[in-house]
């Protein structure tokens, strides 16, 4: 079973959950307080303390980050947000890159394609797996594994190959 949250939990429930639950794909807004405070009315805290939480259960965890123009797009941040993942949680956990587009009551603009691309060559310098949602771009789809760099996985849209694994993976 897998958890999409925002990852504002408390500890207690999210050490109930953690034995229930296999895999966790938790939102990490932004790298900065001031976001969490004007986008979501709370801060960021609850919700790094619940990643190290969910990485200390040894669940699966993967992160997502969508990318909003003008709001959290920053490479600086990018960086940040990409070192903390890589000193506390590990190298391995998996980061998503999305791009926005404006919908029920934001009308910020479609983050550009070249945005995209900047943060996720940020990201890609410090974590193992980093990939990109809501794009065609040919970059930040497939997965090689992070030790001889084979292709494992090939991704296109909603079509995944497996190209690279054998019985003993």
């Amino acid at each position: 079973t897998v958890i999409v949250s925002n990852g504002f939990v408390n500890t207690e429930p999210l050490r109930e959950l953690t034995e229930l639950i296999d895999a966790f794909n938790i939102d990490l807004k932004s790298f900065n307080n001031d976001f969490y405070k004007k986008i979501t009315g709370a801060e960021i805290k609850p919700v790094l303390e619940a990643l190290k939480q969910i990485t200390r259960s040894g669940r699966h965890l993967e992160i997502t980050t969508l990318i909003i123009p003008g709001q959290n797009d920053s490479e600086d941040e990018m960086k940040k947000l990409s070192n903390w993942i890589a000193g506390e949680l590990g190298k391995n956990v998996p980061l998503h890159i999305s791009r926005y587009f404006p919908r029920f009551k934001r009308n910020d603009p479609a983050t550009p394609e070249e945005t995209i691309k900047k943060l996720y060559s940020k990201a890609a310098g410090v974590l193992d797996y980093v990939y990109l949602g809501n794009t065609a771009l040919d970059i930040g789809q497939n997965t090689n594994c992070n030790k001889c760099g084979n292709l494992v996985i090939r991704r296109s849209g909603y079509s995944t190959m497996i190209t690279g694994l054998d019985n003993e993976g």
